[in-house]
C-alpha cells in the first residue's frame, strides 16, 4: 500500500526500537519481476498456510494537520477546548504498532497449479491517540496461472477508524452574527470502509542466468466505500480504481516497479455547515448589509467527489544474496469537482502530494525477515487555509520511520 518513508532521526529510530512488541511483523517484498511463478500443485495435498508480521513505526503527524495546527494540538487555547477542535486527538506524534496474521490453505487449483486462500486480521495500536486504534479484516484469494502468471482477489474491512474531529455546527450565542472560536462545535468522526481488488499479473520476459533481463506487467481494479457516522454523512463517497504496473528485472541485482494509478470517488452532494468569511463568499451571509464580516454561520450544499492520479516508481538493489534495499517515489495529485456556487471548501480545489521513502530488508534465519526504513510526505494545495473551518486535511508535511519482522513460510 503505502511507499515508506526516509528516516526520520537517530533518536526517532530508538523509539522504534524500544516500542517494538516481541511479535513477528511482515517484511517489504522482493520486486514482483523476480518472484518466482508459483509452483504446480498437482501432486501436493492441501496443506495449511500462514504468515505474521509485526512493525512499529514513529510517525510525527499521525492527522496531516499543517504546522500552525499542530502547535495549537500541542497547547489547545481555551477556545480549543470548548469548541472540542481536538477532541479524543491527544498528540499529533505517536508510536502506531502493527500487528498482523494470517491463516488459511493451500492446494491445486486451476490446471492443478497453487491456489492459496488466506483470511487476514491485522490490530493497528496507537500508544498516544488511543481512539485511532483499529482493527481490519481482509481475505485473500490467489491463483496460480501459466507462463508465471497470478490472478489474486483482495477484500478488507475497517469496521470502524477515526480519522480527527471535524465541525459539526456553530452557536452563535451572543448573537453578533460572526462565530468566535468558543462558538463553534467539533466531534470526532468515525468511519467504515470496505474496499475489493482484483489484480492480474503475467510475464512479459523471463529473467535466466545467460539472460537476467525480465519483465512483468499488472493490471488492477478496486472498488471502495466509506460511510461516516452522523453527522458527518456529507463525507461519504465511493468509487472505483484501476492501476497498472510495469515490473522490471534490469540484472540479477537490480529490480524497477513503476506504478500509475486512478481513482474516481463520487459523493452526493449535502448541506454542511459551514463557517465562512464575506470576502471570501462575496455576500452578505449574516443580514447586516455589510460585506466583510468574518467567520459567519452558514449551512451550504458541499460535494466531497474527486478524482486521483497517482505515479510512482520503486528501486530494488541487492547489496548481498539476503539484503534489499528500496527507494521508492510517489506523487499523487487530488481535484475536487464540487459545482455547488457556495462550497468554498471542495469547489475549486487541488491537492499535489508527494511522497519519498526507504527500505532495508535482510532475510535472518530462514522465512524470519528484518525491516527497516522510513518515509517523508509534504502536500500542498492551491489555497492558504481550510476555507470553511470544517477541519479537513490541509497543507502538511509528515515524517515515519519503522522497524518490523515478518515471518512467511
Amino acid at each position: 500500500m503505502p511507499p515508506r518513508l526516509l528516516l526520520s532521526s537517530p533518536r526517532a529510530l530508538l523509539v522504534l526500537v524500544v516500542a517494538l512488541p516481541a511479535a513477528i511483523p511482515a517484511a517489504a517484498q522482493v520486486p514482483a519481476a523476480t518472484m518466482p511463478a508459483p509452483a504446480a500443485a498437482k501432486s501436493n495435498p492441501w496443506r495449511f498456510v500462514w504468515r505474521a508480521e509485526a512493525q512499529s513505526a514513529f510517525d510525527d503527524n499521525v492527522f496531516l494537520l499543517s504546522p500552525s495546527k499542530k502547535a495549537e494540538l500541542a497547547t489547545p487555547s481555551v477556545d480549543d477546548v470548548a469548541s472540542g477542535r481536538f477532541a479524543d486527538m491527544a498528540d499529533a506524534r505517536d508510536v502506531v504498532t502493527l500487528f498482523e496474521a494470517g491463516l488459511g490453505f493451500a492446494g491445486p487449483g486451476i490446471t492443478g497449479r497453487t491456489l492459496e486462500i488466506l483470511p487476514e486480521v491485522a490490530y493497528e495500536w496507537y500508544a498516544q491517540n488511543s481512539a485511532r486504534s483499529h482493527a481490519v479484516i481482509g481475505l485473500r484469494v490467489e491463483q496460480g496461472l501459466p507462463h508465471g502468471s497470478r490472478l489474486r482477489l483482495r477484500g478488507r474491512l475497517t469496521p470502524s477508524y477515526f480519522p480527527k474531529a471535524y465541525l459539526a455546527d456553530a452557536v452563535d450565542a451572543n448573537a453578533d452574527g460572526t462565530i468566535s472560536g468558543a462558538e463553534r462545535v467539533y466531534q470526532p468522526a468515525t468511519y467504515q470502509e470496505s474496499r475489493i481488488a482484483l489484480d492480474y499479473r503475467f510475464r512479459l520476459a523471463n529473467a535466466t542466468r545467460r539472460h537476467p533481463f525480465g519483465a512483468a506487467v499488472q493490471l488492477s481494479g478496486a472498488y471502495e466505500r466509506r460511510v461516516y457516522d452522523t453527522p458527518f454523512r456529507v463525507r461519504d463517497r465511493s468509487g472505483p480504481e484501476a492501476g497498472l504496473a510495469l515490473l522490471l528485472d534490469l540484472t540479477r541485482s537490480i529490480a524497477l516497479d513503476v506504478e500509475y494509478g486512478f481513482a474516481s470517488y463520487s459523493a452526493t452532494p449535502a448541506a454542511q455547515v459551514l463557517v465562512l468569511d464575506e470576502d471570501d463568499a462575496g455576500r452578505d451571509l449574516n443580514g447586516n448589509g455589510t460585506l466583510t464580516d468574518p467567520n459567519v454561520r452558514v449551512v451550504q450544499q458541499v460535494d466531497v467527489s474527486r478524482i486521483e492520479n497517482r505515479l510512482g516508481a520503486a528501486l530494488t538493489v541487492a547489496l548481498a544474496k539476503r539484503t534489499h534495499l528500496t527507494v521508492q517515489y510517489e506523487r499523487r495529485w487530488r481535484r475536487y469537482g464540487s459545482e455547488e456556487p457556495f462550497d468554498i471548501a471542495y469547489g475549486g480545489r487541488r491537492d499535489s502530494r508527494h511522497q519519498v521513502g526507504i527500505e532495508l530488508e535482510t532475510r535472518l534465519a530462514g522465512d524470519l525477515a528484518l525491516v527497516l526504513g522510513g518515509d517523508l510526505t509534504d502536500q500542498g494545495l492551491n489555497r492558504s487555509s481550510d476555507l470553511g473551518g470544517i477541519g479537513d486535511i490541509d497543507d502538511y508535511s509528515r515524517h515515519r520511520a519503522f522497524l518490523g519482522l515478518s515471518y512467511q513460510p
